[in-house]
């Protein structure tokens, strides 16, 4: 194995060995902490092994297999454009005919079936609520198309950096260093057990550099679990994006040290009816907290058009009647609501360079 996959492998050890209270130095001897890292290692290689058998060679791009019977995400725009695509599929020369099934324009995501597949390798979807910052990942991909005609994909170990950035069209992206070129663009960013955490997809550059500087993007699972079954009943067509209602106008939109705070709501409108007033302050939406106007928008774009999400504003109540001296300030208090999103009706927003 490459020594930076060993190195990584070790570092894993030290780390979880660190968090239980232990260090190798800790330990009877150092053939214990080389044992257990090669250990880590040996389990790493399967999952490396395990992602490459699921990955899918899609034109300029990168794809990965998510179920047994030939489903494969992608990005939009490496596939979203054409009806049928010839893939290949995992480490061997094996190609296979696909249909598009569904296609995501905006958050960038596609669907695509390879015909008349089973039983084939695939990556399983993990859970968005356990990723942390400063994880360990690996982002599988075909960098500078290194990999044709027949050889592996390349695999790549880095960090989660953040989480919930808004990129361009990418709303709640994860952000990470693990190395991302084009052709990496629609492959798989997974844990170190090999189960997908995102698809990776944007990259930023400097000085026109269409390379990794060592900040890559990807459209995280949570949100991809929410358009996979619209994207299975598509039909090859688009699927849409859900946003708030019209009539909302906030204030402090570019103070992101600000809450996402109401100042007007026009009347008659779609906001109004869905129970939005004046001075309204987004606490939370679908449980997740709410911290700016950035924030906010990127939940409720990440859900897809008539999904009903759980919102939680602070609301000024009437003041009361004055009495002696100084009035005191309006009590507070939180109102719940239920609104449906309507469709994203904006133009595709300009976005940061693709890895494609």
């Amino acid at each position: 194995m490459h020594s930076g996959v060993r190195l990584a492998a070790m570092v894993l050890v030290l780390a979880v060995s660190s968090t239980a209270g232990r260090v190798f130095a800790a330990t009877e001897n150092d053939g214990d902490g080389i044992a257990t890292a090669l250990r880590a290692e040996e389990e790493l290689t399967k999952a490396i092994q395990k992602a490459s058998a699921a990955f899918v060679f899609v034109g300029g791009g990168s794809g990965v297999v998510v179920s047994a019977d030939g489903y494969i995400l992608t990005n939009h725009h490496v596939a979203g454009d054409r009806k049928q695509w010839t893939v290949r599929i995992g480490n061997t020369g094996k190609l296979m005919v696909c249909d598009l099934v569904g296609t995501d324009p905006v958050g960038d995501l596609t669907l695509l079936r390879a015909r008349e597949a089973h039983d084939l390798a695939y990556v399983e979807f993990g859970d968005m609520a356990k990723v942390r910052v400063g994880q360990q990942v690996m982002a599988v991909g075909d960098p500078f198309k290194l990999a044709d005609l027949d050889g592996p994909p390349s695999v790549s170990l880095g960090t989660v950096s953040a989480l919930h950035r808004f990129q361009g069209n990418y709303c709640d992206a994860i952000q990470t260093d693990s190395a991302i070129n084009p052709g990496n663009s629609g492959g798989p960013l997974l844990t170190l057990d090999g189960t997908l955490i995102g698809i990776t997809g944007q990259i930023m550059s400097r000085f026109g550099a269409k390379a990794n500087t060592g900040i890559g993007y990807a459209i995280p699972v949570d949100q991809i679990a929410r358009f996979y079954p619209l994207l299975k009943e598509a039909g090859g067509k688009v699927v849409y994006h859900g946003t708030l209602p019209d009539g909302l106008t906030f204030s402090n939109r570019v103070d992101e040290t600000q809450a996402a705070n109401v100042e007007k709501v026009d009347r008659d409108s779609d906001a109004e009816k869905a129970g939005f007033a004046p001075g309204d302050r987004f606490l939370s939406v679908d449980g997740k907290p709410v911290y700016n106007y950035a924030r906010l928008i990127g939940i409720v774009r990440s859900y897809p058009e008539n999904a009903t999400l759980d919102i939680v504003v602070e609301r000024n109540l009437p003041a009361p009647p004055r009495g002696r001296g100084a009035p005191p300030p309006p009590p507070k208090q939180n109102v719940p609501l239920k609104v449906k999103l309507p469709r994203l009706q904006l133009p595709q927003p300009a976005a940061a360079p693709k890895a494609k």
